[in-house]
């Protein structure tokens, strides 16, 4: 029998998906097309991180050189819904205006200030930015520190059995916003 990990509804952003990532690396790895699947959801986290620091620009009225008014407005305003499908916008002018856009003395001292942001973005804009000119290849291939890196919202009720060693383990993700909450009755109802 398996050992049963529930994360249940724990507050979202606090890295349950992040543990379920790391428990498939030390359980089997993932496939190249299994990176591979990664590719546009990293692609999208780059640009709703550097909209989340411009968006904290605004937020605590951090002045802006009036040279980049007119880019950070411009990715600030990038339609959400463009983020689920970022191949349709993703081009070497959007990854010139990011990175011009992170150079920024606005962005950087909105940086200094990413504390008042959540999640664990911090970590992956900066490990993705390093690296935005191997991501801007249309060929390149996410790493397993990439996937485990990226952040996709999870909805509805993940399962994913590991085994590690001679201990078999089953989680169990629900996803963490508000409206995912009652997803956890489901399992609550399940294992009574």
């Amino acid at each position: 029998m398996a050992t049963q990990v529930s994360f249940s509804n724990a507050i979202h952003n606090l890295g349950k998906s992040t543990f379920l990532k790391q428990t498939k690396i030390l359980d089997s790895c993932y496939t190249k097309e299994e990176r591979e699947s990664f590719t546009e959801i990293i692609r999208g986290n780059i640009v709703k991180s550097i909209k989340q620091l411009i968006q904290l620009v605004y937020e605590l009225d951090i002045p802006i050189d009036r040279q980049d008014r007119e880019l950070l407005a411009y990715i600030n305003n990038i339609d959400n819904e463009f983020l689920v499908n970022i191949n349709g916008i993703w081009s070497d002018e959007l990854i010139d205006d990011i990175v011009t856009a992170w150079e920024t003395d606005a962005v950087q001292q909105a940086w200094n200030d990413r504390h008042k942001l959540c999640g664990n973005f911090a970590v992956s804009i900066q490990h993705f930015l390093n690296k935005i000119e191997q991501i801007r290849n249309p060929n390149w291939v996410p790493t397993v520190t990439d996937v485990t890196l990226s952040q996709v919202k999870t909805t509805g009720i993940v399962e994913y059995e590991a085994k590690i060693g001679k201990t078999s383990i089953q989680v169990v993700d629900t996803g963490g916003q508000r409206n995912e909450r009652k997803s956890i009755f489901i399992i609550f109802i399940l294992t009574i």
